[in-house]
Order: structure tokens, then sequence, then C-alpha cells
């Protein structure tokens, strides 16, 4: 029997998606494949505590095959959710403190952006897309910024509006009664024009402070290493677990979307320590759905140079993308063919590309620029639905055919 750990994206900054919706997404994909079409698969959950004194808990989804009367355990998926423990600081300040320190990361990042923008040097790459997503991202991020400090003249017009004694107001700040209405007027402005922006863009306040929770979140895990320890000593824990319940001769396949992608990387190419002796025993695949590496690449060019590549080639890596997505990798300097053209930092190994489309459309048009479509494309790998098509029935084909799977 293989087993899937299920490593998940940032739940603050897309849907919150569960390893019970993966499972039975995956468990559709069997169910509709497989070679036999009299066989019935189910789903049995339950949860599990591992890691010792820490208590550390996972959700555990099992897929049975029914056959007949025979019952057979195909497949066993472990939740990794490490979204809680990334982001818990970050989450605690108010909006202004937020607000102020995206704006500071955004001053301290638009030189690199700009570099990339105009300067290509000798021996690297940057794309069109390359680009444009980083000064759409670096564009974004500002906006938030920005909006969020000028709620400051909204709560002083609230405030205003409320005490309604300007003369008492006056002689605290120390402002004359004509400077206070300027005041006052301008805070109104700024009200309604942030009221007319979240008409004409529904959902535009949620996707951006969604993206700057995830930046900022992602900026302290790589540039400081905020959290990484104790992500990776957890998940070491559950493969350690995982060894012990299913035998270390189980095979382990790692599941990853959006930023749990750069979780996996790290746990099988660390920087200074070497991979875990049951890793090394036990991984067998990875899968990376809507990688941001090159989101990451962006902004921290040196992360992954000189990674260990202990494992190198010792599994089978699976890269799905979409190329409308701006935060997913394709691992190419272009949108011509499937082949990737490089990999995690030096380490040489290539993942094999499946690419995944729901739409024709460019999401980088102006238009679309301003609906945010190229931030949302990296929600539709999945319908919301767990029944709906998804690209994970491309992914359990390849499996099928890389024999990791059995249809």
């Amino acid at each position: 029997m293989k087993t899937g750990i299920y490593i998940p994206g940032l739940g603050e900054a897309f849907r919150n998606e569960s390893v019970d919706k993966y499972a039975e997404r995956f468990m559709h994909e069997l169910d509709v494949n497989t070679a036999d079409a009299s066989a019935i698969f189910s789903l049995k959950q339950e949860n599990e505590h591992y890691g010792g004194n820490a208590k550390l808990e996972t959700r555990v989804v099992t897929i049975i095959r029914h056959t007949g009367n025979e019952e057979e355990t195909v497949y066993r998926f472990y939740d990794f959710n490490y979204g809680a423990i990334l982001t818990s600081k970050f989450n605690s300040y108010n909006i202004f403190v937020k607000s102020a320190l995206l704006l500071w990361l955004v001053f301290t990042k638009i030189g690199l952006v700009i570099y990339r923008l105009l300067y290509n040097k000798k021996g690297q790459w940057y794309s069109r897309k390359f680009k444009l997503v980083s000064l759409y991202s670096i564009f974004l991020l500002f906006a938030l910024a920005v909006f969020g400090i000028i709620q400051i003249p909204s709560a002083l017009a609230a405030f205003i509006s409320f005490s309604g004694d300007l003369g008492t107001i006056s002689k605290y700040f120390n402002l004359s009664r004509e400077s206070l209405q300027k005041v006052e007027s301008f805070s109104v402005s700024i009200t309604a024009l942030g009221a007319i922006l979240y008409t004409i863009v529904p959902g535009a306040g949620i996707y951006l402070a969604s993206l700057a929770s995830e930046f900022i979140s992602a900026n302290n895990y790589v540039a400081m290493g905020t959290q990484m320890q104790r992500i990776q000593g957890e998940l070491d824990a559950l493969v350690e677990h995982i060894a012990e319940k299913e035998g270390q001769k189980s095979k382990i396949h790692l599941h990853a979307y959006s930023f749990g992608c750069i979780i996996a990387l790290d746990q099988v190419f660390p920087l200074s320590n070497s991979p875990t002796k049951r890793m090394g025993q036990m991984l067998e695949a990875i899968v990376t759905t809507g990688c941001p590496y090159d989101f990451i690449y962006t902004y921290y060019p040196e992360y992954y140079k000189n990674r260990n590549a202990a494992l190198k080639e010792k599994f089978t890596w699976y890269n799905i993308y979409s190329s409308a997505d701006a935060l997913g990798t394709n691992f190419m300097k272009d949108n011509r063919s499937d082949a990737p053209m490089y990999g995690i930092g030096d380490t040489g190994q290539l993942p094999k590309n499946l690419r995944y489309e729901v739409t024709n459309s460019n999401p980088f048009g102006l238009s679309d620029f301003f609906m945010l479509q190229a931030f949302k494309v990296h929600q539709v790998y999945w319908d919301h639905s767990a029944l709906g098509q998804s690209c994970l029935r491309h992914l359990v084909n390849e499996m099928a055919k890389d024999k990791l799977i059995v249809l």
C-alpha cells in the first residue's frame, strides 16, 4: 500500500482545502479510471496522534477498494497542516501594523523587481511572464499596504463623526477647527473611495489581504527561517510515525499545494541538514501543484543554492501547473512545451510537468489585471466540490503509467 502526506497551501491565502477533500478527489479519479468497473471505492477517516510528548495530531483518510466480497486498502493520506504555525505571529497584528510591515517589505524588494524588469545578466533568464509576475505582485502588495494605512483617516473620520464636539477635539490635538474639518472631509473621501473599490472589484480586500498574509509569512520563513525548524521537525516526526505504523518498507508520496510545495522541497532538499534516514528509505514521489518556486526565486534568488541533493533521482517528481497561474511554476523559460528546463537550485533533478488548464483566457490582460484573475487562477486546479473534475486525473494516470499505483 502507498501512503501520501498532504501538505496544503496556506489557509489564509486560498480556500481551506482539507485532506478529506483531496483524498476524495483522488479516490474519484481512481474510481473512474480503474480497469474494473465493478470496483467500488470508499473512504475511512480517523485522527491519530504522534510526536510523543508533543501530542501532535494528524487527520488520516484511507481509500478502500471493494471488489465483490473482498476489501483492499489501496492508498492512505496523512494530513500535515503547518499553516497555523507559520502565520500565527503575523495574524496577531492589527491592520495598521500589518500594512506598515508589508509596505516596508515592498520597499526593500522594489529594487530587485526593477532589476528583473530591466536587466538580464549573461547566463540568466527572465521570461516575460517571470518579469510580469514580479511587477504584478509587488504592485498588488503595495496597493494593499497603502490601502491598509489609509484606513487611519477613515478611523479618524468615524471618531470625529461620533464625538461631534470639534472644539474639544481641536484643543486635544492642538488643531484649529478649520484644519480638523479638512481632515474630516479628506477622511470621508478616502472611506468613500474604498467603498467604490470594493463595489467595482468584489472580494478585492479578501484576495489582497490573503496575499499579504502569505507573502509576509513566506518572507519570514524564507528570509529568516522563522518556524522552519519546527515545521520541518514536525514533518520528520510524521514520517517516523508512518514508518512505525505502516512499516519502513512502505512508500511515501508527498502531495503539496502552493506554499506547501516549498515546505515539501525543503524537506527533500534541505540546506544544511541531511534528509532523515526514513525519508531516504521511503520517499517514492513528490507532487507539487501550483508550486511558487519562481515567485520565491524572484525575491530570494539565493534561497535554493547549496542544497543537499542526496535524494536526487531517487524519487519521481510530478509538477502540476497552469500557464495562467501567476504563482505556479512550470520550470521552463517559456510555455512552448511541457519539457522542464531547470529544477531546484543546483540539485539537477527535473520534474515531470503535467499541464492543467480550465480556460484559454489571458489573465495578464489589463481588465483581468484589475480583477486579480492571475491570482484567482491559482485556485482552479480543482473544483470546490470533491466530485468536480480536477488536475488529479492527470496525476493518477501518470502515476499508473510509472507503476506507482495500480488502476
